[in-house]
C-alpha cells in the first residue's frame, strides 16, 4: 500500500471511492499538510462558464496544502494514474512528499505521492482562473468533513462567494432560434457531412466530434462527496435529485455551448433522453 496525498476533487473518500470502483484502505483517511508546496487554481477547465479551474500544486519553499492521506494499492494508483491524465502528460505523479499532522509533527516514512498538472495544462506563472461553484462546494465540503483547519474550508467558501451567477439557458429559447425548416440530424448519417457535431438535450451544434451529452453534463452536476450516486439515466437523474435540479444543470451547460458553439444548426433525430450516454467527458 501506498500513501497517497488527495487536495482536490479525491478528497472525500465517497468521491475517490466512485472514480476507483473500489473504497481506499485500509484504515481511516488522515488528515495532513503536504509541505513546500502551496494550491493553485492555475489549470484551465475545458468549459470556462461552468468548470472554469482545477487545483494544482506548485513548489515554494514554507508553503504547505491541506489535505488528505489516502492508502491505496498499485492497481488502484495505475487507476488513478489513468484518471489523472498522466499517461497523455495532463498531470504528473510526485513521489516523495513530506508531510506533516495538524500539529505540525512530521509523518515517518518514506513520504506520499501525489499529482500536479504538467507544464503544458498549467496558466502561465501569476496567473489563475476561476473554479466553478461545484468544484468549490466539493473543496469544502470535503474539507470540512476532513477536519482540516477551519480557514482552509472557508478560504473556498470565500471564492465561492465572490463567484458571479453561471449564465443559463433554457431549452426552448435555443430552440426558438433555429432556422426554419431546420432538418433532424442523425450522427449515423449527418446531414452535414463536412462539420463535425456535438448535441446537448437534442440540439445539434457544430463542434469537434460528435456526441450527445446530455447524462455526461449531469454526472458531472453529481456531489458524491455528499454520497450521490451518478445517474445511469436521465430519468434516473430526475428521480434522484427532481426535475428542477435537472433543468438548472442542463440550463447551465446550454448557455456554455451556445457561448462556444454559436447558435445550434438542427434538433438530433433520435429521441434525445433515450440516445443520451454516460461516456466520460475531458472535464
Amino acid at each position: 500500500m501506498r500513501r497517497y496525498f488527495a487536495f482536490g476533487a479525491n478528497l472525500s473518500p465517497r468521491a475517490l471511492a466512485q472514480r476507483l470502483g473500489s473504497p481506499p484502505g485500509p484504515g481511516p483517511s488522515l488528515a495532513a499538510a503536504l509541505q513546500d508546496w502551496e494550491l493553485r487554481f492555475d489549470v484551465q477547465g475545458y468549459w470556462p462558464q461552468v468548470e472554469g479551474a482545477f487545483a494544482s500544486a506548485a513548489p515554494r519553499k514554507g508553503e504547505r496544502i491541506y489535505g488528505v492521506v489516502h492508502m491505496l494499492s498499485e492497481e488502484q494508483l495505475h487507476v488513478l494514474d489513468g484518471l489523472e491524465g498522466v499517461p497523455e502528460g495532463q498531470n504528473l505523479r510526485v513521489e516523495g512528499g513530506r508531510l506533516r499532522d495538524l500539529n505540525g509533527s512530521e509523518l515517518p516514512g518514506e513520504g506520499c505521492t501525489f499529482y500536479t498538472c504538467g507544464p503544458s495544462m498549467r496558466l502561465p506563472e501569476g496567473v489563475e482562473a476561476r473554479p466553478s461553484a461545484r468544484y468549490l462546494e466539493m473543496l469544502e465540503s470535503a474539507a470540512v468533513d476532513a477536519g482540516l483547519p477551519p480557514a482552509w474550508a472557508e478560504s473556498f467558501a470565500e471564492r465561492r462567494r465572490q463567484l458571479p451567477r453561471c449564465p443559463s439557458l433554457p431549452r426552448q429559447a435555443l430552440v426558438d432560434e433555429l432556422p426554419g425548416g431546420a432538418a433532424a440530424i442523425s450522427f449515423a448519417s449527418p446531414t452535414l457531412p463536412d462539420q463535425a457535431l456535438t448535441s446537448l438535450c437534442g440540439l445539434v451544434f457544430v463542434c469537434e466530434q460528435a456526441r450527445e451529452v446530455a447524462l455526461a453534463v449531469l454526472r458531472r452536476g453529481a456531489r458524491p462527496w455528499r454520497g450521490e450516486k451518478l445517474p445511469e439515466a436521465l430519468t434516473e437523474a430526475r428521480h434522484l435529485w427532481g426535475s428542477d435540479r435537472v433543468e438548472e444543470i442542463l440550463s447551465c451547460w446550454l448557455a456554455q455551448f451556445r457561448a462556444l458553439f454559436g447558435p445550434p444548426v438542427g434538433l438530433l433525430a433520435e429521441d434525445w433522453e433515450v440516445s443520451a450516454t454516460p461516456h466520460r467527458l475531458p472535464l
